[in-house]
């Protein structure tokens, strides 16, 4: 016996609406045709969308051969959206006694009975239309001819839009023709194979009356449950915070941001050294919502910071990050630029323009903070600073090895960024404890870690408390 229970709060309802597919049914359709592979998530978007219209229509499942119990046990959360009175399994009348147009027409028969219901004087005035999900529509018209097929549905589809109600046909087949020509819109659902994990994309191939914009949208089937990825936007805090400071533990320096800790169980290991590799078609301020949590965790528990960048770097690119959400005293202590101002700000450090003579300021720098004890974050870009450093790139290396000996021995904490193709990358990797790869996925950006092989997410922005940080959206 499975006892009913409610979706999430309010709020984390909100995470799983559809505006797209909402904006159609508002829109005045009446059908749509789902497909996909097995796996690929076309019943859980099916609920999904049921549940966010829950409120004007009643919602019907018709099954083939799934019991009750069955149904619930693989989407707890609908029983209270879809009580065991509106799921009609039509292979729970005899399946092998009736002919193969049997199952069709009980679907028929299914349809018009739901549908007629808001006709019925004995029933009360408020009663919903119905929303009816038909599962496995291409096993149940296997058997029949193109042509009667093509019968069924219209008279399906007609009865729907009668009675001002919604259908959806959900099938894994391709050969469906005619039902796509039929319905209002059309939904394809891809599971796809990254490493170890899974990725997957919602294509919009058409939607009656509206521009299918954007036409792939990516998602996941995290806690069993339908959820879009969103993109990263930057978006300017107008009443900013002070940080929100995450303990650290004896073993883990806190990311600065709870869901990265519960990725790697409590945050990054004292002493070791991350690397981040950010694909060519990420804007670089998908940086921002990684490491400015951390910068701030730093600071907010009286630890130190060095940013190692290049002369020709504005240095309010990196400040406007951190200043504002972070007590001025600590700022102005702990947080250090070694590089070139190019507007003055406080706290960089003006060096000549080679990066020996930067690299020798960064360590004096550091030995200046060791002598107080206090722990320290290093970051380079190391990709910028190729850039502006070619002649240099041997001393870039080296100081990269340098560093890293010193972090390690010191129980700090290292962390190394690159863009694909520079000559750091191949050091960056080898010498990583944890290495992460940030990239585009159909117009969101993803972080996934490939040494080790740990998990794969959508990286989404977060202003909330007003200052930079993120939640990271596991894809499954």
């Amino acid at each position: 016996m499975y006892q009913s229970r409610e979706p999430d709060n309010l709020e984390s309802e909100k995470n799983h609406q559809i505006p797209i597919l909402e904006n159609f049914l508002d829109f005045g359709n009446h059908s749509m045709l789902i497909k996909g592979d097995t796996g690929s998530g076309k019943l859980t978007l099916c609920f999904e969308l049921a549940n966010t219209m829950k409120e004007k229509y009643e919602i019907y499942f018709v099954t083939k051969g799934q019991t009750t119990e069955k149904i619930y046990r693989r989407a707890p959360w609908i029983q209270s959206l879809i009580p065991p009175t509106n799921i009609i399994d039509i292979y729970a009348k005899g399946e092998s006694s009736f002919s193969e147009d049997f199952e069709m027409y009980e679907v028929l028969n299914a349809i018009s009975t739901m549908s007629s219901m808001i006709h019925d004087p004995f029933i009360s005035e408020n009663v919903k239309k119905p929303f009816i999900i038909i599962d496995a529509w291409d096993s149940i018209i296997k058997h029949v001819d193109k042509k009667k097929r093509s019968h069924i549905e219209k008279i399906l589809l007609s009865t729907i839009e009668k009675n001002n109600a919604f259908l959806i046909f959900i099938t894994e087949s391709e050969d469906i023709l005619s039902t796509e020509s039929t319905v209002d819109g059309v939904i394809e659902l891809i599971r796809e194979q990254y490493e170890l994990f899974v990725k997957r994309k919602m294509n919009i191939l058409k939607l009656n009356g509206m521009p299918a914009i954007p036409p792939i949208l990516s998602f996941t089937l995290s806690g069993g449950r339908f959820q879009i990825f969103s993109g990263l936007k930057n978006k300017k805090i107008s009443h900013p915070n002070h940080f929100i400071s995450i303990p650290n533990s004896d073993e883990k320096y806190s990311t600065g941001n709870k869901s990265f800790d519960d990725q790697l169980k409590g945050g990054f290991k004292k002493g070791s050294i991350i690397g981040f590799e950010i694909d060519d078609s990420v804007d670089r301020f998908a940086f921002v919502p990684l490491f400015a949590p951390l910068v701030l965790n730093f600071l907010s528990h009286e630890n130190s910071v060095i940013i190692t960048a290049p002369t020709d770097q504005d240095s309010n690119t990196l400040t406007k990050y951190v200043e504002p959400y972070i007590e001025k005293r600590k700022f102005v202590e702990k947080f250090r630029v070694i590089g070139n101002s190019i507007n003055g700000e406080l706290n960089l450090e003006t060096e000549q323009n080679d990066f020996d003579s930067i690299h020798k300021k960064m360590l004096e720098q550091y030995s200046y903070f060791k002598q107080k004890n206090q722990p320290t974050l290093l970051q380079m870009d190391c990709s910028l600073l190729e850039l502006a450093y070619q002649n240099n790139i041997d001393s870039i290396q080296k100081s990269i090895m340098m560093t890293s000996k010193h972090v390690r021995a010191n129980n700090d904490l290292q962390i190394l960024s690159t863009r694909q193709g520079y000559k750091s990358t191949r050091i960056i990797k080898s010498i990583s404890d944890l290495y992460f790869r940030v990239f585009n996925y159909e117009g969101t950006v993803m972080l996934v870690t490939e040494k080790p092989y740990l998990f794969l997410s959508n990286i989404q922005a977060n202003y909330e408390n007003g200052y930079p940080n993120m939640h990271l959206l596991n894809s499954s």
